[in-house]
């Protein structure tokens, strides 16, 4: 595995994760909006949403800071999705997923999550963006994040 990333500042501030200029491709409002408490946060953990200009679905960004054991904790639950099909992203173990019980990729809906350490993943899903490209922008606007993370 590479080095692990230690993203706790990101914990507190999800929308910092991905700069203005890194969501240009995703023609996305860059301001995002942050979940960092509250009951969707106590589900699930801080996160952040941006909407595409045309206002056809969202991105979401996630850090699962209740599962334990991070990227390993989504193996556990693999067989309850439509889909889990490892891959990696810039050289960190990540997977597309969908926790529908149905393949939605081709109408838009697609997640990739990537482990960072032992302990902590980020996700990111793509809901109603346009068809098979779903796939590819999750995994794009998730290197982007580990640009960020990384601190390159």
């Amino acid at each position: 595995m590479p080095a692990p990333i230690d993203a706790t500042k990101y914990l507190a501030a999800p929308c910092t994760v991905l700069t203005p200029e890194q969501l240009v491709p995703f023609e996305v409002n860059p301001t995002g909006e942050p979940v960092t408490s509250g009951s969707t946060f106590e589900a699930a953990g801080p996160s952040c949403s941006w909407e595409p200009l045309d206002r056809k679905g969202d991105f979401n960004l996630l850090f699962p800071d209740k599962n334990k054991y991070g990227l390993s904790d989504y193996y556990r639950e693999r067989k309850r999705w439509a889909y889990f099909e490892p891959i990696e992203v810039g050289g960190y173990p990540a997977a597309h997923f969908d926790v529908g019980k149905q393949d939605r990729r081709g109408l838009g809906f697609c997640g990739i999550v990537v482990g960072l350490t032992d302990t902590l993943a980020f996700s990111i899903i793509r809901q109603g963006g346009p068809g098979p490209q779903a796939c590819d922008q999750v995994r794009d606007m998730a290197a982007a994040a580990l640009t960020t993370m990384k601190g390159a």
